[in-house]
């Protein structure tokens, strides 16, 4: 069965950002791997390609880092808004919002939000959560995020393991047109709509730290019951911001989507007979994610990066 399995976010100095997630969030530490040789630069197309890759993780869902040793890697530009169309974060769970964003306070993290927001309950698909917006390190978009009884996914609301930060729901991506990526994270990949909701008023202006923000939201699952999701955010006031279609893959708003699906060769000539953006240079066997995977990376409507790679 096809799954998100978790986002890679590439930064220039891994020890200190490994080290944030580990010690602010509990964040475990997986692995350290350095990569390099032909198929990785068949992979990124890039030449004399050198990287160190930490894998992380949260319950039971990972997140990773990647340091291009070999190319000098594009900073996250400070004055990134919300509606650009660079803009992904991941959804950290949290089992009491008032606990998390005191603990952010205390380790000096720099937010987006002014403080937790709860969504207004006249918002009924999305009432009761609360949500706050910070960055990591290198300017990367987070979010915390609190689903109250009758929202999110049932493995949210077992808090027996009485952790604070409890795993990553979903990664959250800004986009221009709804129906466009409902088409190919659909039509492509096989994942179905499990949520919609618009968000506006005073409450999403100060969650995004954009005026005025009017924002439709979409939740797409492969599996509505477990896995990673991925979440559409239509900006419809202000529009959609400033964008960069495809960013060199060293660069920190590089951040790429991993998606594991039973037939790589098989999307690989659907993503060819439908024109989309392939950004490597073949399918390659690498070891970046797991030892021997079959993977190469595409492009979605508004240029997330997304590595497809094989389910064992």
């Amino acid at each position: 069965m096809a799954e998100v399995s978790g986002v890679l976010h590439i930064v220039s100095d891994l020890d200190k950002c490994c080290n944030f997630y580990s010690d602010i969030f509990g964040f475990k530490k997986e692995s350290y791997s350095e990569f390099k040789g032909n198929e990785y630069d068949e992979l990124f197309d890039l030449n004399g390609v050198r990287m160190r890759v930490a894998h992380l993780s949260l319950g039971n869902e990972s997140f990773w880092l990647g340091q291009f040793i070999s190319h000098k890697s594009e900073l996250y530009p400070e004055e990134s808004q919300c509606n650009d169309l660079w803009f992904q974060h991941m959804a950290i769970v949290v089992g009491n919002m008032e606990s998390a964003f005191e603990v952010l306070n205390t380790n000096h993290v720099s937010g987006i939000s002014p403080s937790p927001q709860t969504i207004p309950k006249w918002n009924k698909p999305a009432g009761g959560i609360k949500a706050y917006y910070f960055r990591g390190p290198e300017n990367h978009p987070v979010e915390l995020i609190y689903f109250p009884e009758d929202k999110g996914t049932k493995i949210w609301h077992d808090r027996s393991n009485n952790h604070l930060f409890e795993g990553i729901d979903h990664t959250a991506i800004t986009i221009r047109d709804t129906d466009l990526s409902r088409s190919f994270y659909g039509d492509l990949l096989g994942m179905k709509v499990v949520g919609e909701s618009l968000n506006y008023g005073e409450t999403q202006e100060r969650l995004s730290g954009v005026l005025g923000a009017k924002v439709r939201i979409t939740a797409m699952r492969f599996d509505a019951s477990r896995g990673m999701g991925i979440e559409f955010l239509e900006y419809q006031n202000p529009k959609a911001g400033r964008s960069k279609i495809h960013p060199l893959p060293h660069d920190l708003i590089a951040t790429t989507t991993i998606i594991r699906v039973r037939n790589v060769e098989e999307k690989y000539l659907l993503a060819q007979k439908n024109k989309i953006p392939i950004l490597s240079r073949s399918i390659v066997t690498t070891d970046l994610i797991k030892k021997g995977e079959k993977s190469f990376i595409l492009a979605d409507p508004d240029g997330h990066r997304i590595l497809i790679t094989s389910v064992n």
